[in-house]
């Protein structure tokens, strides 16, 4: 993942100690609802505001989306009093990150890959961060500092942008499918098999005293799309959408209205079931 190197504007209302309401997502339904066994995904705090005590992990972590029966929920700390989830095959490593430029990220490496197969990356309030979407996300780009035009060009060709909708104005997301053997400079998995990433962006509002400022975050997860991969690939967006929803929920009141999840959920099943595109 790229960090910009500089912070453009601190972002005000970003919470020095963060409270998460979700750890565990409740099942819709019993016909939906799906269960994965946890494993622990070793965490590596970037700096010392990242030691915020977070919930015990459960020994199975529950969901209102199918999962496959082998997929594993890598679980650690987000250094903000939270626990997130990241859901992968049995067969990978684990490692998170947190506190750098006040963002959190799990990533998900198999055996013999270099390169992580699943990731997931969790904006938690700093509008720094906008540049993580505006590549994807045509409405946030005019909001983009200066410093931002490199990673707010569209994407080429061979990445299609699918802008989902969520019933929210101040929620825009997009699906993003990336073809093989393309890097993107955002999404870790990519450079080899074809990946799948969801981008979402969250409007937080403006500034009475500065007109042109619009404070946007952005947090995304991408993984590979493999016959190996795929169906726990789909799981494990579907899953990360309602816990990122629920990450700026809890770190900056983000206001929600409906159910965003459910609509985005719904559009990336309808992709595994139709992945050619």
């Amino acid at each position: 993942m790229t960090v910009p190197s500089t912070i453009s504007r601190p972002f005000t209302i970003f919470a020095a100690c963060l409270v998460l309401t979700a750890g565990v997502v409740l099942p819709a339904s019993a016909a939906e609802a799906g269960t994965a066994r946890t494993a622990a995904c070793r965490f590596v705090a970037v700096d010392d505001g990242s030691s915020t005590p977070a919930p015990a992990a459960a020994h199975h972590y529950r969901t209102r989306f199918a999962v496959p029966a082998t997929a594993i929920a890598f679980t650690s700390p987000d250094g903000f009093g939270g626990r997130q989830y990241i859901l992968g095959p049995p067969n990978g490593t684990c490692v998170a990150h947190s506190g750098l430029d006040q963002d959190f990220q799990q990533q998900i490496t198999l055996p013999g890959q270099r390169t992580p197969a699943f990731e997931q990356v969790f904006g938690a309030g700093g509008d720094y961060q906008l540049p993580y979407g505006c590549r994807y996300l045509p409405s946030i780009r005019p909001f983009a500092y200066p410093g931002s035009p490199p990673d707010c060009i569209a994407p080429p060709a061979t990445e299609h942008v699918e802008p989902l909708i969520t019933g929210m104005p101040t929620l825009p997301a997009a699906l993003v499918r990336v073809e093989p053997n393309v890097s993107d400079p955002q999404l870790s998995t990519t450079g080899t098999d074809p990946v799948l990433a969801v981008v979402l962006a969250f409007d937080l509002g403006g500034d009475d005293a500065d007109p042109n400022y619009r404070a946007v975050t952005t947090s995304f997860a991408d993984c590979r799309l493999t016959p190996a991969t795929t169906a726990t690939c789909i799981a494990s967006l579907r899953i990360f959408v309602d816990q990122a929803i629920a990450f700026q929920r809890g770190s900056v009141n983000f206001k929600v209205t409906g159910d965003p999840g459910a609509k985005i959920g719904k559009a990336i099943a309808r992709y595994g079931a139709s992945p050619a595109r």
